[in-house]
């Protein structure tokens, strides 16, 4: 982790060097220092969570029974995945705290808090597959970029689609199926990783906060599609989106 929080910050040195102008030349929009961290870093985390994914579902025995069975991790990208998450995270927070920037602060914090308390119970293995929902946004951070109205439609498109099929469809699915096994199984059954109840309600506490920041973005996402339908809300010529309320207007 530490090591993976020191990288990111190396990744960020190395972006601190790419010349203004030619990020506004490509107009990237707000938050210049971290869009090759940001950028990086999904595409790694979405990568080794979509590698973690196939090796669990070539698995003897499958999730989530092999998370209550406490069965090692079926790959070297389960095992790092979570700790390089955590890096980026303390990364994230560090970035928010020099720049006194709440919305960043208060993600960065909690996503530490449940990927610390994931790692210290010894699970991140058995959660690796989750970190593919960052492939959405991968496609969130190309919105800051003009890409040709073409394109930057079909990033739009794409975002929204890998959003929904990704947070609100598959792994809210995954978490379900965590519960039902808790719930249809006897704990006595259970692994000593599990540690009781514990990683359950880790799981509870933890789905309740993704899960529901999730829904709450992607109404807003559909609100403001839907405001652009109407015509209520402008399309800028370009094409190019932002990572929150456009102020230029």
């Amino acid at each position: 982790t530490a090591l993976s929080c020191v990288a990111w910050f190396g990744v960020g040195a190395v972006a601190e060097r790419i010349p203004r102008a030619l990020l506004k030349r490509h107009k990237v929009a707000r938050n210049e220092d971290l869009f090759l961290p940001n950028l990086v870093h999904h595409a790694i985390s979405s990568g080794l969570a979509a590698f973690a994914w196939a090796m669990d579902e070539m698995a003897d025995v499958p999730e989530p029974r092999r998370s209550f069975e406490c069965l090692p991790s079926n790959s070297l990208a389960a095992d790092v995945i979570i700790p390089i998450q955590l890096g980026y995270s303390l990364h994230e927070l560090a970035w928010g705290l020099l720049r006194k920037q709440q919305a960043i602060i208060f993600h960065a914090c909690m996503i530490t808090t449940i990927l610390a308390l994931v790692c210290i119970s010894g699970s991140h293995p058995h959660v690796a597959r989750l970190p593919i929902m960052n492939l959405s946004t991968i496609f969130l951070i190309l919105r800051s970029v003009d890409l040709g109205a073409v394109v930057n439609r079909c990033v739009d498109l794409a975002f929204v689609f890998s959003f929904f099929m990704l947070r609100i469809v598959l792994c809210p699915l995954w978490w379900c199926k965590f519960l039902s096994y808790a719930y249809s199984t006897e704990v006595r059954m259970w692994g000593p990783c599990m540690y009781g109840y514990y990683i359950v309600i880790l799981s509870i506490v933890g789905g309740l906060l993704v899960h529901g920041l999730n829904a709450y973005w992607f109404v807003m996402i559909v609100r403001k599609m839907a405001r652009m339908l109407i015509g209520r809300e402008e399309i800028r010529e370009d094409g190019v989106g932002v990572n929150g309320p456009d102020k230029t207007k």
